[in-house]
């Protein structure tokens, strides 16, 4: 088991710094996959794979977050007008979650990532065939509430940032690229602290060994050191990979987890 917690650590770190994300679409499914193959939650795997999550999701973006500050790419502006909304569905989603059972949670899970995938799809088109530029403009009230709302349960009930998800929207306004994957990075770390500690308060009544709450600590301190350590190969891949390539085969990674998801 040791050797695919490393192995998950390391793809988490090539994905969160090639394409500036926190992790979490990578480390959800790969925990995911792991802790069912082996059993080791009879029941509330995926709040586990939640909690867990979080908790490695918020020490992989601190590695991005202090690069990208000495390079002056987050705008912080932009970061406290959307931090405002995202932080209250944070709670909200892991307060749903707790209630809802783990195969519910599984075909959300699946759903979502599906969703995701498309979205993945749509915006390399137009990124890469349609050439499409976005001129800059303010991010209107009703699109700070949808990011907020979206960013929020989605890391509160599934463990995952949503780095995907915001980029591209903040790209649509016309926000530079390397500060909208740097402004991202910041965002999910403050869902990352919250959520982890949400998900440590509502597992307080859980009884599995090595656990807090529902993080299960064996794989935090096997895949977060690996992950943190790896955000560097991926910077390097960046420079020397087509980001296209990098984004076709997680697109492909996205859409396999998917069906088991909603298939299994």
């Amino acid at each position: 088991m040791i050797q695919y917690y490393i192995l998950l650590g390391i793809i988490t770190g090539i994905f969160a710094g090639a394409l500036g994300v926190g992790g979490g679409l990578v480390i959800v499914p790969g925990l995911f996959l792991i802790f069912k193959h082996f059993h080791l939650f009879n029941s509330e795997y995926m709040h586990y794979v939640a909690g867990t999550s979080l908790m490695i999701v918020s020490f992989t973006v601190i590695g991005n977050i202090i690069s990208y500050e000495k390079q002056k790419r987050i705008d912080w502006n932009l970061f406290k007008k959307l931090v405002f909304y995202i932080v209250p569905f944070n709670i909200t989603g892991a307060l749903i979650a707790s209630f809802l059972p783990s195969k519910i949670l599984e075909k959300f899970f699946g759903l979502v990532i599906l969703i995701l995938c498309i979205n993945m799809i749509i915006n390399t088109f137009k990124k890469y065939k349609l050439k499409v530029n976005y001129e800059k403009k303010e991010i209107p009230f009703v699109m700070k509430m949808v990011i907020g709302i979206v960013m929020g349960l989605k890391s509160g009930m599934f463990g995952i940032g949503g780095g995907a998800f915001i980029t591209p929207i903040l790209l649509n306004y016309g926000v530079d690229i390397k500060k909208a994957t740097a402004t991202t990075s910041a965002l999910i770390l403050p869902l990352g602290i919250i959520g982890t500690l949400m998900y440590i308060l509502l597992g307080l009544k859980s009884n599995y060994p090595y656990t807090i709450g529902y993080v299960y600590l064996p794989a935090v301190l096997l895949v977060a050191p690996f992950s943190v350590a790896s955000t560097f190969i991926g910077a390097w891949m960046s420079h020397k990979m087509s980001k296209l390539w990098l984004r076709v085969l997680f697109i492909l990674f996205l859409f396999f987890i998917s069906l088991h998801s909603l298939l299994g």
